[in-house]
């Protein structure tokens, strides 16, 4: 079988990798106006189990609240942590200032300033790189259950994502992810031009293309605070779909390719809706039902599955939010072929 996920009990015992018997690990966490959660993700760091070799690095993206503060209240306790500042450019260039610290670590570690792991996250992750070709394992990604209701519906998704991926899959996310530091060196970098969006998919593209492989490990937990409001999750679904067209058909999870099918659906119906009123076509208007039906059933899996497993109705609205997600999308995707070619155009 390839390859074995280890026991994922508490009392795991001490890891002992075939030439790394005692590894170190970097942690690098991009930190830009997170006041709120900054401490919680940095005390589930500390508190990992095992006497691991350590270090945090927290790399301040420009933050304008009081996040910096926040980090210096726990650096003043704990000497593994370290603060590095950088003018505000993107959550990829502040990683990529944190790698340049990186040399003389065996693994780098990837949190999100919002994102909580398990104090048995690197005991369960750690055992999975007993194989060389293994260069990233990244864990399970669950929304909190009192957040609020869009951080939950976004999060539900995700979540939904990763757990029908394959065990190895294309893409990692950079929300909690445990690399080889090796890697870095062999493809280089994260792309600073897709700033906080698509540079870790496009990174997985080229960890995959060398020769590398990814382990999705489920048994390794972490939470993740989404974005709070409508109009923030909004704005990173526009991100997201702004950014694509610069990873050329890479489509990170099986559940995208529903999406993207989405995405067509939701430029379809109104047009059609548009030309059966014009032409008072009832063909036109039965295949506008058509492709909203089937619109509605492409949405069913993730929030059925949801409501099983945690009985959060906030998935009953699911639909209705992709329909206005995927709108924006299609939005953000137009802005983005139109920026791509312009690119693409000044390089030629």
């Amino acid at each position: 079988m390839f390859p074995s996920i280890p026991d994922q009990k508490n009392n795991i015992a001490p890891l002992q990798l075939k030439n790394i018997p005692d590894p170190k690990i970097l942690f690098i966490v991009s930190l830009f106006n997170n006041e709120e959660f900054i401490q919680e993700s940095l005390s589930a760091i500390i508190s990992q189990r095992g006497a691991w070799q350590k270090k945090i690095l927290v790399i301040n993206d420009g933050s304008r609240d009081q996040s910096v503060l926040k980090v210096q209240e726990l650096a003043r306790r704990y000497p593994e942590i370290q603060i590095l500042q950088q003018k505000h450019q993107s959550q990829a260039a502040a990683l990529n200032f944190g790698l340049k610290k990186a040399q003389g670590y065996d693994f780098v570690a990837l949190v999100e300033a919002d994102v909580k792991i398990e104090r048995e996250w690197l005991q369960k992750n750690l055992p999975v790189f007993q194989r060389p070709v293994i260069m990233g394992v990244g864990g399970s990604l669950q929304p909190f259950r009192k957040d609020k209701w869009i951080a939950r519906l976004a999060g539900s998704e995700i979540e939904y994502k990763l757990a029908h991926q394959p065990r190895c899959p294309i893409h990692l996310t950079s929300a909690n992810v445990l690399y080889r530091a090796s890697i870095f060196r062999k493809i280089g970098q994260f792309r600073a031009d897709l700033k906080n969006s698509s540079f870790d998919i496009e990174f997985n593209s080229r960890v995959i293309r060398v020769g590398g492989r990814l382990v999705y490990n489920p048994g390794a937990k972490a939470w993740h605070h989404y974005k709070p409001t409508l109009s923030a999750f909004l704005k990173r679904s526009y991100a997201y779909a702004r950014f694509r067209p610069y990873l050329k058909g890479i489509t990170p999870y099986p559940y995208d390719y529903i999406i993207k099918l989405q995405i067509v659906l939701a430029f379809l119906i109104p047009v059609i809706l548009l030309f059966a009123v014009i032409f008072n076509d009832p063909l036109l208007f039965f295949g506008c039902f058509l492709f909203a039906v089937l619109y509605l059933l492409s949405t069913l899996p993730p929030m059925i599955w949801t409501l099983r497993r945690k009985n959060d109705r906030v998935m009953l609205l699911y639909p209705a939010i992709s329909i206005l997600r995927n709108n924006v999308a299609l939005l953000g995707l137009g802005v983005g072929v139109l920026k791509y070619w312009q690119t693409s155009g000044r390089k030629k």
